[in-house]
């Protein structure tokens, strides 16, 4: 059969389905991280009794509405549209897809179906057709680059042991969440880094069409290797392991008890002078949805005299729309900053890039996703607090972090303290919790359960 004589559009059965249920699955790839400096919860002081009401949490200028939530932001029903990639010898075509997409979107549990068609499938020796997930560290100035495959999965193998080759040949395999260690796949990614000379970091999934011809063709001229790529967009789909609020414990916290409370202390620069104590909220965890708000409270303990100059914090925007370009961080305003950023990191040496002196810590860049608004701060004899949360915009932060050969994103929720000509403490003062954003509500089952930060 010729490549003329096909028609792929007729080809109806093999248009993809509405997507498998993925298994749910405790990813353990992650290490719970420490923070130095910073006391265990047990040691931290109770919270004062106040109750917890996330209504008086909602902005006018910031609605959501009712089934907001209910949906995962990179759910996206089937269509019967293949994506074709010709080369030289082969064609790709992928079903299930959108007409005029960029790019195929897959998510983890979701069927990758499509077709491999030969130009002369009577030459080919051997086939074989995978899904593979690379990262790549680039130089940008220079030439320096490295690409790692840290995933591959046959979906098709053919050789002459096999039967007689066709023309076309259909393939169809549900796309995993997890790789052979038990580790979380990561997203496609794609980012710069800052530093001398600056990086270009990318997390790239593709599938990969190779086949070996014998040179029986027309003069003897036919290429041995037939090799033709097909890159893709994957997002693994995940869930908390539980949904909050959950209550602030006394003591050590039981196995199934979340982390929700953090704390640590601004030291003070004259002698006798009380340090301010800090302590960090997080009724849902340091693994939520970025469905939904991320929900916070923050206390300051110290005497009174020092704790009245974090009173004149004003209100924070989220966000500004740009004429539907993009999104900008509104200025952060008064004493008392809450936001969350991503922090990129990777390593430049596996690109054979000259390093000049030790590299202490990898080409790093740190970007803010969302400012935190407060509400009126609660006082009381020797203590502040305020209810606040933040809103990270879906189009803006992609997935969620992870850690890959060479790479790893990583997302925090920051504290800063600042008050201007302050004597008695030593500020600026920051304070980090690492977070996990997942996609999706803990209650979907199709999403994969995360258990680590």
């Amino acid at each position: 059969m010729s490549m003329t004589s096909l028609h792929p559009y007729a080809r109806r059965e093999i248009s993809s389905p509405a997507s498998a249920s993925a298994p749910t699955l405790d990813i353990r790839g992650h290490t719970r991280i420490s923070y130095a400096g910073s006391r265990n919860e047990s040691e931290s002081r109770p919270l004062p009794e106040l109750e917890y009401n996330p209504a008086r949490l909602r902005t006018p200028d910031a609605p959501r509405s009712s089934d907001e939530t209910k949906v995962s932001p990179t759910l996206a029903p089937p269509h019967d549209h293949p994506y074709v990639r010709h080369g030289s010898g082969a064609t790709l075509l992928l079903t299930g897809h959108k007409t005029r997409t960029s790019l195929p979107l897959y998510q983890s549990g979701s069927l990758l179906s499509g077709i491999a068609v030969l130009d002369k499938p009577v030459c080919v020796t051997s086939l074989e057709i995978r899904l593979e997930g690379l990262v790549s560290v680039r130089e940008i100035q220079g030439g320096g680059r490295s690409n790692v495959v840290f995933f591959s999965d046959q979906l098709l193998t053919w050789d002459t042991a096999s039967s007689c080759l066709l023309d076309e040949l259909s393939f169809r395999r549900v796309v995993p969440a997890v790789s052979p260690d038990g580790r979380l796949l990561p997203p496609t990614f794609d980012s710069r880094l800052n530093g001398i000379p600056g990086f270009r970091v990318s997390i790239r999934w593709q599938v990969v069409l190779t086949a070996m011809r014998s040179r029986r063709g027309p003069l003897g001229l036919l290429r041995p290797t037939v090799r033709l790529c097909v890159p893709i967009e994957y997002m693994p789909r995940t869930r908390p392991p539980a949904q909050g609020p959950f209550p602030m414990t006394s003591g050590s916290w039981p196995p199934t008890h979340p982390c929700v409370s953090f704390v640590d202390l601004a030291r003070s620069r004259k002698q006798n002078t009380p340090p301010i104590q800090t302590q960090i909220y997080l009724p849902n965890s340091q693994i939520m949805s970025m469905m939904q708000p991320i929900t916070f409270r923050i206390m300051l303990w110290a005497p009174d005299a020092y704790l009245t100059p974090f009173l004149a914090v004003r209100s924070q925007s989220s966000f500004l729309p740009l004429d539907g370009a993009g999104t900008a961080v509104s200025e952060p305003t008064g004493p008392v900053r809450v936001h969350v950023a991503r922090r990129i990191s990777a390593d430049p040496r596996s690109t054979f890039v000259l390093v000049i002196g030790q590299l202490v810590t990898p080409a790093a860049r740190s970007t803010v996703l969302a400012e935190g608004t407060l509400n009126k701060p609660e006082r009381g004899e020797g203590w502040v607090g305020w209810w606040g949360e933040v809103r990270v915009p879906l189009d803006r932060v992609g997935g969620g972090g992870f850690v890959s050969d060479r790479l790893r994103v990583q997302d925090e929720l920051v504290l800063t303290l600042d008050v201007p000509g302050m004597p008695t403490h030593t500020l600026p003062f920051r304070q980090v919790v690492p977070i996990r954003l997942t996609t999706d509500l803990a209650e979907t089952g199709a999403a994969v359960r995360v258990t680590e930060v």
